[in-house]
């Protein structure tokens, strides 16, 4: 009965199919089994394929984290193809893979395909990767959509640990703030994301448009030069950012110094 019961579940889940159990009994036949240990013996097979099914299944997630991790390998040697290539695979091992997702959308990035990027990382957020929530954020607003940045960032800010994403977070609440002309708190969420890291470029080139458009234009000329320190052409975001700062660097040069006015 239990060996009938066994086979059943293997055939529905299309391990055995009919014309495959009768030429398993066939097969067994010719070995010159006898017929009352006929039902043992399927029973034994069965439950060694269904263990085998079940055992390579559970290996899947631990084979799509070497796929991940070849494929962050090749992408950090700018073998972008290749890296796809094992993203693809480790996804069709563990499909809700959070950071297969998120680094697929990194790789989609790089590729300049920033619709696919949008994509990947709306799924990693879904399946909980906390950079995937900045990362999805950031593309909102490179597109000037503060409204859908702000949502993702303000139910996460408050339950991230890791310093390097809560200051992203910070960061582009600050961003999300100031596009949406709310000076006052885009300057407390960039000075909130200063505290976590001082030397990153982002939070100082968004301090200084947010007290250039206050007027505090002595702090500004400060927070520029910090900004095009370290900003990084290679960034989209920055690109434009360094292109702000050094245009605002010359208007500061052939502006008298009238100190900060206060509104």
């Amino acid at each position: 009965m239990v060996s009938q019961s066994l086979l059943a579940l293997l055939t529905a889940s299309g391990t055995f199919t009919k014309s495959g159990e009768a030429g398993i009994e066939n097969t067994l036949r010719r070995f010159h089994i006898p017929t009352y240990h006929l039902q043992e013996v399927k029973f034994l097979l069965a439950l060694a394929l269904l263990l085998g099914l079940f055992g390579t299944r559970s290996l899947l997630p631990n084979i799509a984290a070497g796929y991940l991790k070849q494929a962050i390998k090749a992408q950090q040697e700018k073998h972008l193809v290749l890296a796809q290539t094992y993203y693809q695979r480790a996804l069709k091992l563990d499909p809700t893979h959070s950071q297969v997702h998120y680094y697929l959308g990194t790789l989609h990035e790089a590729l300049q395909n920033s619709e696919e990027a949008q994509a990947a990382y709306q799924i990693a957020v879904r399946s909980g990767s906390e950079p995937a929530v900045n990362q999805l954020a950031r593309l909102y607003l490179i597109k000037n959509q503060p409204d859908k940045a702000v949502s993702l960032l303000v139910n996460s800010i408050d339950q991230v640990q890791d310093a390097d994403v809560k200051y992203a977070l910070h960061k582009n609440l600050g961003w999300a703030r100031f596009q949406q002309n709310w000076l006052t708190e885009a300057k407390t969420e960039l000075q909130s994301a200063i505290a976590i890291n001082a030397e990153a470029a982002d939070a100082h080139c968004l301090m200084a448009q947010v007290l250039s458009n206050q007027k505090h234009l002595s702090d500004a000329k400060l927070e520029w030069q910090r900004c095009l320190a370290t900003a990084d052409s290679r960034l989209p975001e920055h690109d434009r950012w360094i292109q702000l700062g050094r245009q605002a660097q010359e208007s500061l040069q052939r502006t008298p110094p009238l100190g900060n006015v206060v509104r």
